[in-house]
C-alpha cells in the first residue's frame, strides 16, 4: 500500500508540474507575442542612451564633476529660465548641460523617439573652444516644404512651395544652430532676426545629426518662438521630426499658414559637426499613392486625395520609416511613429509590415510591397474599422515643368545669388547665377524622388525633391557650392 500511495503521490505531483509548465509556457508565449508587438515601439533606444551617458560623464570631466551614476536620465537638467530683457520678458530653453539636455513627448507612442539636445542659449554665448568643429556658410540643415493650410495670407497658397534654412554655427564645444528662415518663393515669412518690438516669448532649439553615407549627413531640427509681442516677427513652431510647421500672426493683421515637412533635412556633404548616428544602407523611396473608392472601406480619418509616399533609411533596430501624407493629414508616420524594419534587395527597400492598429502600438496597420506597387493601410478606432488600398507610382509632379524661384550660394561668395529656373520638358533655362541665361538638361528619378541638372557650362546640381515635389534641394557638383529652388505660385503643377 505505502508503495502504491508512494507512486500515486508522484503521479499527482508529475502532473501537477506538468500543469505549471502547460501554464508557465502559455504565460511565455503571451509575453513573448507582446513584446514583439510593443518591440517595434520601444522607447528606449539604448545605443542612443548609452552615447548620452558616455556624453554626460565627458561633459562633467570637462568641468571636474565626478561622473554621475547611471540612473541619472540626462533630460533631468532641463528647465525653463526667464530672462528680463528692456523688450519685454524673453524666455529660453535653458539647460546646465547642454550638449546633453533632450526633449520628449511622454505622452507619444514612439519606437524611438527624436531627443534633440537644446541648443545654447542666446544670451551671453562664450566664444567657441579652440578644439570646437569649425564650419562654413554651407553647413546648413536645409527642408523643403509645401503649404497644406493658407488662412488669410492669399501671396501664400496652398501647393506653394517654401524652403526652410537653417544654418550651423560654432557653439561651446560643438555647433549649434545660428538661425532659423522660413521663405515661400522670394517672400521671407520668418527670420529670428525679424523685430519682435516689445514681447514675451518663449524659444528653443535643437538639433540631431545622422549620418547616411561617406561625407553625407542629415539632420532633424527643433525650434520654437512663440508668444505676445507688437513687431513684425510672426510666431513659429517647428518640429522636422513630427513633420510640422506652423507659422501664425495674431493681432491686428492674423494669419495662419501649416506646411508639410520632410522629417531630414536635404543631404549636407562634408565631415560630421558632432555625435552623429548612423543610418542604414537604404534608399529613399518618394512615390505617388492613390486609391480608388471601390478600394476603401469604412471611414478613413481624413480625404485620401493627393497622397504620396516616402520611405527612407533610419539607425538602430527599426532600419527604415514610412510616411503616407494625404493633404494636410499624414495617415501612417504621423508625429513620432513610422518606424518599422524594412526588407531590401541591393540597398532598396521592398517591404515593410506593421500589423498592430493605432490602440496597440499609435498607429494604423500597414502592407508595403514596393516591388508590387501597392500598399495596404486599416485601422480599428472606438470600435469602428475602415481600410484602404493604394497603388504606388512616380510622382505626377516629378518635374521642374514650369517657373522656380531660388538660391545659388558659393562657397566663399559674400551673398547668396538669386537665381529663376524655367524649365519644359527634359530642358531648362537657369538665370541669375552667370553672366548670362545658362541651358541645362534635366534626368529625373522619380521614384527616388532625386534630379540632377546639367549645365553647358559643365557644372552639375544633384539633390532631391521635397514634400509634395514643390522644392529642390541641390548640390553643386564640382562648385562646392548648394542650390535651393521652390515651385512660384501658380505655377504648372501636373496632376493637381
Amino acid at each position: 500500500m505505502g508503495f502504491r500511495d508512494d507512486r500515486e503521490a508522484m503521479r499527482a505531483q508529475r502532473d501537477q508540474l506538468m500543469r505549471e509548465l502547460s501554464e508557465a509556457s502559455r504565460a511565455l508565449d503571451e509575453t513573448q507575442r507582446r513584446l514583439d508587438r510593443h518591440e517595434r515601439k520601444d522607447v528606449e533606444d539604448e545605443r542612443e542612451l548609452e552615447r548620452l551617458r558616455a556624453e554626460v560623464a565627458r561633459l562633467q570631466r570637462r568641468v571636474g564633476e565626478a561622473p554621475r551614476g547611471p540612473s541619472r536620465m540626462p533630460w533631468v537638467a532641463l528647465g525653463l529660465v526667464g530672462a528680463v530683457m528692456t523688450t519685454g520678458l524673453v524666455f529660453f530653453l535653458l539647460s546646465a548641460q547642454p550638449d546633453d539636455v533632450v526633449v520628449t513627448d511622454r505622452t507619444a507612442l514612439a519606437p524611438k523617439p527624436f531627443e534633440p539636445p537644446v541648443d545654447e542659449p542666446r544670451t551671453h554665448a562664450p566664444e567657441p573652444t579652440p578644439d570646437a568643429p569649425s564650419t562654413t556658410e554651407l553647413d546648413r540643415a536645409r527642408f523643403g516644404a509645401v503649404v497644406v493650410r493658407s488662412v488669410d495670407r492669399p501671396d501664400v497658397p496652398v501647393g506653394a512651395g517654401c524652403i526652410v534654412d537653417v544654418p550651423f554655427v560654432p557653439s561651446r564645444g560643438g555647433v549649434g544652430l545660428g538661425g532659423l528662415e522660413v521663405r515661400c518663393s522670394r517672400e521671407l515669412l520668418y527670420a529670428r532676426s525679424m523685430s519682435g518690438g516689445t514681447e514675451i516669448t518663449t524659444s528653443g532649439s535643437g538639433h540631431r545629426e545622422q549620418t547616411v553615407g561617406p561625407g553625407e549627413q542629415v539632420y532633424a531640427v527643433q525650434w520654437q518662438d512663440v508668444g505676445q509681442r507688437t513687431g513684425q516677427r510672426p510666431q513659429i513652431a517647428f518640429d522636422s521630426h513630427q513633420h510640422e510647421l506652423r507659422i501664425w500672426c495674431d493681432g491686428a493683421s492674423p494669419f495662419e499658414l501649416r506646411l508639410a515637412v520632410d522629417d531630414r533635412s536635404a543631404s549636407r556633404r562634408g565631415v560630421r559637426l558632432g555625435n552623429a548616428t548612423p543610418t542604414s544602407a537604404l534608399e529613399r523611396v518618394h512615390l505617388a499613392a492613390r486609391t480608388r473608392a471601390r478600394d476603401v472601406q469604412g471611414r478613413p480619418p481624413a480625404p485620401l486625395d493627393d497622397c504620396e509616399l516616402v520611405v527612407h533609411p533610419e539607425g538602430g533596430r527599426f532600419d527604415c520609416r514610412v510616411v503616407l501624407r494625404c493633404g494636410e493629414a499624414t495617415i501612417y508616420g504621423a508625429r513620432t511613429s513610422g518606424f518599422n524594419r524594412c526588407a531590401s534587395s541591393e540597398g532598396r527597400p521592398t517591404t515593410a509590415t506593421d500589423p498592430g492598429t493605432s490602440a496597440e502600438d499609435g498607429d494604423p496597420r500597414i502592407s508595403l510591397d514596393l516591388p508590387g506597387r501597392t500598399l495596404e493601410v486599416s485601422d480599428e478606432v472606438g470600435g469602428a474599422t475602415w481600410s484602404a488600398r493604394f497603388r504606388l507610382e512616380p510622382h505626377p509632379r516629378c518635374d521642374f515643368e514650369g517657373h522656380w524661384t531660388g538660391t545659388w550660394r558659393l562657397l566663399g561668395a559674400p551673398e547668396p545669388m538669386q537665381i529663376t529656373l524655367v524649365a519644359q520638358g527634359e530642358r531648362a533655362t537657369l538665370s541669375g547665377a552667370f553672366p548670362q541665361d545658362e541651358q541645362a538638361s534635366v534626368a529625373l528619378d522619380c521614384e527616388r524622388g532625386r534630379a540632377t541638372l546639367t549645365l553647358e557650362g559643365g557644372l552639375r546640381v544633384e539633390g532631391r525633391f521635397g514634400a509634395g515635389f514643390a522644392t529642390f534641394l541641390g548640390d553643386v557638383i564640382g562648385g562646392p557650392g548648394i542650390v535651393d529652388l521652390a515651385r512660384a505660385p501658380g505655377s504648372t503643377l501636373r496632376g493637381r
